[in-house]
């Protein structure tokens, strides 16, 4: 019988791409069952979120850099509604030819958003019970599903509101709408989309003067507090559970670190709400049921679950930068976040433009991630640099691990050269030429790859952490590779820039990277390439605002 850690490893190894072979999907987009991007909870009262103009928030590298300068928010409707509606809200509607869709400030894999987002807040938040919202972006609104007395509160040993304010963020992964279009490889997009929208919580709780943290639970007791065990959910397609965050105002003291651990689901007294059905049919992947089953159940005995984990050196650290660059707004960068197309391929950028931006990827490793995703971080990035100014093009890369830089090394990058831009950031120069051809070929022939300022991989060494951790560390690293790319979108987009997120490559292609005779893979495991260029606009879309354009 295979262990956890088998079925994962395997799951990672079946789904790849490869040039003659992809991993398998249904081969057609089948359009009859096309899934509703929104879930929506038939019978819960609905809670409509006041809307906020973008003009009023701080600056993004002011909150990235000095997250301390910003005065905390009180946590309230007025704020809440702030946090999700520039995380996980529509940011635009589009339409072409009479066919209109949502896009998101959080980015999803062919924009098809599996990711379910709840709240859960304390008693005297925003009424005397303690209450479970899920959040409908359709309609910037929340939908009641449960509620909790004061009593049945204190009596689970949950932090109080008087003591410390506080609220709980959880994500869910509806996996069903990535695998209708991209099979059994869709829950490693999941897994992406997930550190998208961690990041977008992340970012959009900071700009409100909030610290973020990740709580310690098993996934079967979250989707217990999240009822999504419940009766109503076995003729519907189901969720699976990802991810708890504590949101609390950074100035907030931490007086025992038993808040950042939920041994015991949470336990509502009432439910109300029935969820709908997104399709009218679903094909079941075996091996997604597969490799979801032995997560969760690896979850039980995660590392991350232990006092061990709680007591590690977990605050920020690291290079403090001296002085803020000028971005945009939070919420107006956030708003405006979109997904290339296609490419220029005369854009640029300046030198000093990328370097910002290692800054940025710098200060999320050492600042910003540590507390919020377990095991971070463990990913480092490739760079196939096209044309930035005065750097010659080739292959680079960011190494937050020295493992990694060591396993370039053996595999065949003779002359590493440090880049001496900063006496921290950790940049190397390890191949020389036009990486054009080959950044295409590895990401599936995608031109988009080809055509940008630069394209990156963020990898890991996925065997090794298999065996040191457990199973459950999967879920984890494609988070952190999501976070970065959540940031390299916000980066591209102060830049004049535009990102794309690229789920789909050949992932033992990067054997091309060098010239050793014989080899069949490299010791590294891509999780995620992104892309980043002078974006080529279709004026045929039409554009409408977020939530004016509802019928």
């Amino acid at each position: 019988m295979k262990t956890n850690k088998e079925i994962i490893y395997n799951y990672h190894e079946q789904t790849k791409h490869k040039p003659y072979r992809y991993a398998r999907s249904l081969g057609y987009l089948d359009w009859d069952n096309e899934p509703n991007p929104f879930r929506k909870f038939t019978g819960a009262e609905q809670i409509k979120l006041p809307l906020f103009p973008p003009n009023t928030s701080p600056y993004f590298h002011e909150v990235l850099f000095k997250p301390e300068n910003i005065i905390p928010q009180p946590i309230q409707l007025d704020t809440l509604s702030q946090l999700f509606l520039y995380s996980m809200g529509i940011s635009a509607w589009k339409e072409y030819h009479g066919s209109r869709w949502a896009v998101r400030c959080n980015p999803s894999s062919g924009n098809l958003h599996p990711t379910e987002t709840y709240l859960i807040v304390p008693p005297k938040t925003l009424d005397s019970d303690a209450i479970l919202f899920h959040y409908d972006p359709s309609a910037h609104q929340f939908e009641k599903r449960a509620v909790m007395s004061p009593k049945n509160w204190e009596r689970q040993n949950l932090p109080s509101y008087d003591n410390f304010p506080c609220f709980f963020v959880a994500l869910t992964s509806l996996i069903w709408r990535e695998a209708w279009k991209y099979g059994e490889r869709a829950f490693r997009y999941c897994l992406l989309d997930i550190g998208h929208a961690i990041a977008s919580i992340t970012f959009s709780a900071k700009a409100l003067g909030w610290s973020v943290h990740y709580v310690m639970v098993s996934l079967n007791n979250l989707s217990t507090s999240l009822g999504l065990d419940r009766p109503e959910y076995k003729e519907v397609e189901q969720e699976f559970p990802q991810v708890l965050l504590l949101i609390y105002p950074h100035n907030q003291e931490i007086k025992e670190q038993s808040v950042f651990s939920q041994k015991e689901p949470f336990l509502f007294d009432e439910w109300f709400g029935i969820p709908e059905k997104v399709s009218p049919q679903t094909i079941n992947w075996e091996i997604i049921d597969e490799v979801s089953s032995a997560i969760i159940e690896s979850s039980k005995k995660s590392p991350f679950l232990t006092d061990n984990f709680l007591t590690e050196k977990r605050e920020e650290e690291g290079k403090r930068i001296s002085s803020i660059p000028s971005s945009p707004l939070c919420h107006t960068l956030f708003q405006q976040r979109r997904s290339a197309h296609a490419f220029d391929i005369n854009g640029f950028l300046q030198r000093e433009d990328f370097f910002q931006i290692l800054e940025g990827i710098y200060c999320i490793y050492n600042r910003v991630i540590k507390p919020i995703i377990p095991l971070s971080p463990y990913t480092s990035l490739i760079f196939f640099l096209h044309n930035v100014e005065n750097l010659p093009s080739g292959i680079y890369a960011y190494i937050q691990n020295q493992q990694h830089l060591d396993k370039l090394k053996s595999f065949g990058f003779d002359h590493i050269e440090n880049i001496p831009f900063s006496n921290t950031i950790p940049f190397f120069f390890l191949h020389k030429g036009n990486m054009r051809r080959l950044a295409g070929h590895v990401c599936c022939g995608q031109e988009i790859a080809h055509d940008g300022v630069f394209c990156a991989c963020i990898f890991t060494d996925l065997k090794e952490k298999l065996e040191n951790y457990d199973g459950y560390t999967y879920a984890p690293l494609h988070w952190e590779a999501g976070f970065i790319g959540q940031l390299l979108y916000l980066e591209a987009e102060i830049y004049n820039l535009r990102g794309t997120g690229i789920g789909c490559f050949f992932d033992d292609e990067l054997v091309l990277l060098t010239k050793r005779a014989g080899s069949e893979s490299i010791p590294i495991n891509p999780l995620y390439f992104f892309t980043v260029g002078k974006p080529i606009l279709d004026s045929r879309l039409k554009t409408y605002p977020p939530y004016s354009y509802i019928k």
